[in-house]
């Protein structure tokens, strides 16, 4: 499955989201509804916190949500309800394909790195959802295939 996480810039939320999804074995890429400047590196909260996951966010470079990048995916997840409004209403794309993270997954731009680390953990906690959901593992023995 290919998998597109939004948030609002495209340097915390749905780059980590990226990453995270990426461990579990899915195709994922990220992008941002209100993008300051394209190919702004991730945050550094964003880039230690994935980082002490053993993954790295070092060549992500941030990007508008774009006509490509949502013919690509099979599933659009977006971090807060307003940014999955956002999607619906300036693209082109059916609210079927639309998703958001429960719960919505807040804002850490601009906090300290113990905030990025509790939106990291909701982060993963979603993505584990998501791979219950999506029949990547079997929820009655946890067993999960790692490809």
């Amino acid at each position: 499955m290919k998998i597109l996480f939004v948030c609002t810039g495209n340097t915390c939320r749905s780059p980590m989201a990226m990453c995270f999804a990426r461990k579990k074995g899915y195709d994922a890429m990220s992008a941002g509804v209100h993008v300051y400047n394209e190919d702004t590196p991730a945050s550094l909260q964003a880039r230690s916190v994935v980082q002490k996951r053993g993954m790295t966010l070092v060549e992500h470079r941030s990007h508008q949500i774009d006509t490509n990048s949502i013919d690509w995916c099979d599933k659009i997840v977006c971090m807060t309800e307003d940014i999955r409004i956002h999607v619906l209403r300036n693209h082109n794309v059916t609210a079927q394909k639309v998703h958001i993270f429960s719960p919505p997954i807040p804002d850490p731009y601009g906090l300290g790195e113990a905030e990025y680390e509790r939106v990291a953990r909701l982060i993963e906690n979603q993505i584990d959802g998501l791979y219950y959901e999506t029949g990547h593992c079997d929820p009655l023995t946890d067993s999960c295939s790692d490809t």
